[in-house]
């Protein structure tokens, strides 16, 4: 029996939850002044605008836990239309600032940013995000394809940098109330420093509304703006050979229409992800079955697609949407309403159909939580139906225990005992240290076909602890890391089935030189009923890691099925030039079999990425994969990988792919030739372009 439509489970949510409290938050309050129209943003402080700002400074490092080691002024204010933000930093070291087109190289650049949250504490939260460049980044809770067109100019000057935002009311989602949350950031990259303007002991987070101020003196249009519709029509023109796809053309449509301030309706027809492939091949030795990104815009979208926690977790995920194939159409509902959040879609493909219904419930204080989510995937004479609850408590600062039950039902679930999941754990964490773990079951048969279980038919625990000591600012090692992790998990036969311990230290220098050893040993029953070693350890040796141009070199060796293994990972990227990019990796694989032979194989890979302005960018790859992998008994023990199982075989093939992208407020052009994420190369270019209707993208 097939359970309700996502419409319905939706509107039912809604339904339940009560209106929101406009609870009176007891943070640091800033009124700001509206004036009638708002300053120029160009990264200075010029306009006489800015001279009725309310100006705050960002008085906390919550890295280093005391005084920032440099200043930074923010001035607000808003008229009808729009909060304007301006952030004058000091800064007498180094500036890191490569990024030049937005939304490319988040985090890899210093940065200022504002947390907004227009529904309160369990409403949506927005982030703001921009580079001393002015480059910029937008994230919201809404969803995760969220880009909608927002200002912010940077300017660099003596001793610091300038830069001003411009963020429209209409881009954000609240529930009309008149005060909002909000939080100011800074991050430097080479110093650690995490700068924040309201704070409290013991917090840990600086996007945890919990610890936000609250921002007085919008007007009321500028609470009560909202998105409008979007209708996002696309076209796209593929030429290749007439043994492969041809010379097609095809269209299709993307739309989302608010049902209500923080609901909105989404819908897929004929959905193309021509322009959004990634490549994510790897050879990096594994017996377990690979994780890769979601990146196409449908499913990427749903920011909640777990709402459980889940301490020192094996891999599990009840909703994996990458093993969902492309539906010809799709339908979802995604929100909140009160104190809920939820996502529901409906995935229509060939001779398949998934739909997913995830809702989380938490407190005006997010200190309780409760989960839901049911996957459900149907074919002919095919059924798979999948339910999860979940609960958590926390303090919001330094502990949180939670408990999860799942039960799978369907045509593979041939015994209903093994087809259930028992987990709970604990954590007491802060910004420098985690010590956590969990107590865990799951039955042999717990492993939806639309979810992503590494090693079914478990029973056991986990644990992991981790000290971070940071020094002075200016000294010559910047921290030390410490880590160590430890599981044992046993099958249904009472026989030990999977076991890992390491051990690991790491050393960063001022200079950004980080230095990390590791040790430890895991060991996996293949299906043959074998506990065989696959562990790989080692020494990594990286530069400017976290920036736009680190370079790494990494060798790790150990005990790999019924032999040794040595791979070697060496990769950089180098700037030439302001606004170009080279990244080159080499990565190699050997395994020594006992039997006297070897298997050998490379990664090459070469990118040049040109970023042509804010708006457009241009990229073309190369990467060739060849030679033998290893071979732990002939074959893997779950999952699937690059490689079909088997006997391990000699492997060749190389990928060549080119595109350019150029985006605007209303709409979008990508030309693309071949495939960035296949094994070998596409011989095809495509020609897409998106016209948005209404509303922004993402919104």
């Amino acid at each position: 029996m097939r359970r309700p439509t996502i419409l319905v489970l939706g509107a039912a949510i809604a339904l339940l939850c009560s209106s929101p409290a406009y609870a009176v938050s007891q943070r640091p309050q800033l009124a700001i002044p509206h004036v009638a129209k708002g300053p120029a943003i160009d990264g200075t402080l010029t306009d006489e605008a800015w001279k009725s700002a309310k100006h705050v400074t960002l008085a906390y490092d919550l890295r280093h836990k005391t005084l920032p080691s440099s200043k930074t002024d923010v001035y607000v204010l808003s008229d009808d239309a729009a909060l304007y933000v301006a952030f004058d930093a000091e800064q007498t070291g180094e500036i890191v600032a490569n990024q030049h087109t937005d939304d490319v190289g988040f985090d890899t650049d210093d940065e200022v940013q504002v947390d907004l949250w227009p529904g309160g504490p369990n409403g949506f939260r927005y982030l703001f995000t921009a580079t001393p460049l002015g480059t910029h980044y937008q994230h919201s809770s809404e969803n995760s394809v969220y880009a909608p067109k927002w200002q912010s100019v940077g300017k660099l000057r003596p001793g610091g940098y300038t830069v001003t935002m411009r963020i429209p009311f209409n881009v954000v989602r609240g529930d009309g109330r008149p005060n909002w949350q909000i939080q100011f950031v800074r991050f430097v990259v080479k110093t650690d420093d995490l700068l924040v303007w309201a704070y409290e002991n013991g917090q840990s987070d600086h996007n945890d509304v919990v610890y936000a101020g609250t921002l007085n003196g919008l007007s009321t249009s500028a609470a009560s703006a909202r998105p409008k519709p979007r209708i996002g029509l696309f076209g796209v023109a593929e030429a290749a050979a007439a043994h492969d796809d041809g010379n097609t053309t095809r269209s299709g449509a993307d739309v989302s229409i608010p049902l209500t301030r923080t609901t909105s309706f989404v819908g897929t027809f004929h959905p193309d992800f021509s322009n959004v492939e990634q490549d994510q091949q790897s050879i990096s030795p594994t017996v377990y079955r690979r994780f890769v990104n979601e990146v196409r815009p449908f499913f990427a979208q749903m920011q909640l697609t777990n709402p459980f926690d889940c301490e020192v977790c094996p891999s599990v995920n009840e909703l994996y949407t990458p093993g969902i194939p492309t539906p010809k159409r799709g339908y979802a509902l995604e929100g909140s309403q009160g104190p809920v959040t939820f996502n529901a879609f409906n995935a229509i493909g060939d001779r398949r159909t998934d739909n997913a219904y995830t809702a989380q419930w938490r407190n005006e204080q997010r200190t309780l939580g409760f989960g839901l989510q049911a996957v459900d995937t149907f074919a002919p004479d095919f059924a798979d139906r999948l339910t999860t609850l979940g609960a958590f408590a926390t303090d919001r600062k330094h502990k949180i225990v939670y408990l999860n039950y799942g039960w799978d039902r369907g045509t593979n679930v041939l015994d209903n005992a093994q087809g259930q999941r028992l987990d709970a754990g604990a954590a007491y964490y802060g910004t420098d240290y985690y010590f956590g773990g969990g107590v865990r079951k799951i039955g042999g048969y717990y492993n939806p076909v639309a979810g992503f279980i590494a090693t079914p038919d478990v029973a056991g625990w986990s644990f992991d602890g981790d000290r971070t000591f940071r020094f002075k600012p200016g000294s010559w090692l910047k921290s030390a890391e410490i880590n160590g992790f430890i599981e044992r998990y046993h099958g249904s036969d009472g026989r030990l089935d999977r076991t890992n311990n390491d051990l690991a230290l790491t050393l960063i220098n001022k200079n950004l030189w980080r230095v990390q050893v590791d040790t430890g040993s895991t060991y996996l029953k293949l299906q043959d009923g074998r506990m065989t070693p696959v562990s790989l350890a080692g020494i990594a040796l990286s530069y400017r890691g976290g920036t736009a141009t680190p370079t790494a070199f990494v060798f790790n060796h150990g005990r790999y099925g019924d032999g040794n293994i040595a791979t070697f990972d060496r990769n950089t990227v180098l700037k030439l030039g302001p606004i170009t990019q080279l990244s080159l990796q080499a990565f190699d694989t050997v395994w020594y079999a006992d039997a006297g032979y070897r298997n050998v194989q490379w990664l090459e890979r070469v990118a040049l990425t040109r970023n042509i302005s804010r708006e457009a960018s241009f990229a073309i790859g190369w990467r060739r994969i060849i030679g033998t992998p290893p071979a732990v008994a002939n074959y893997y023990s779950y999952g699937t990988t690059t490689f079909p199982t088997g006997p391990a075989s000699f492997y060749s093939a190389s990928n060549v792919s080119l595109a350019y992208a150029y985006h605007r407020k209303r709409d979008e052009l990508f030309l693309v030739y071949g495939d960035a994420s296949a094994p070998s190369t596409k011989p095809a270019v495509i020609l897409k372009y998106v016209y948005y209707l209404g509303g922004e993208k993402g919104t």
